[in-house]
């Protein structure tokens, strides 16, 4: 897809927030690849967070870096005091999850298809 920008690795980008998501200590996090299952993106990362603190920590370190990068971020929703946070990287997307949030919507099994990226 190459959508955040051609001449940027973005596969050393979603290692930085898969870091950043564990630096914070967001637990079950559970990364897709979705390359040929759909063209919405090419992975999904989904964590479970604590609190909305923690997913406001989380978020504010991938804006600093990717900002850092010269990338784009289509678009943030859920900040504040949201249960569900996504980070949309165009390529990549990250899903933050308060625990009944996750549990409610479970979104890795909608994307059973998908292969999961060990890490």
């Amino acid at each position: 897809m190459s959508s955040l920008a051609p001449s940027i690795d973005t596969g050393d980008f979603v290692h930085f927030i898969r870091g950043v998501i564990d630096e914070k200590r967001a637990t079950d996090i559970v990364w897709l690849d979705l390359e040929g299952v759909t063209d919405i993106a090419d992975e999904f990362l989904i964590a479970t967070v604590t609190n909305t603190r923690q997913g406001a920590a989380i978020v504010d370190a991938c804006e600093k870096e990717r900002k850092a990068r010269g990338l784009t971020c289509l678009g943030i929703e859920g900040k504040g005091n949201s249960t569900w946070v996504v980070l949309d990287y165009g390529d990549v997307v990250v899903h933050l999850f308060t625990p009944d949030a996750r549990e409610k919507y479970q979104l890795e099994h909608l994307w059973a298809d998908a292969k999961r990226i060990e890490s």
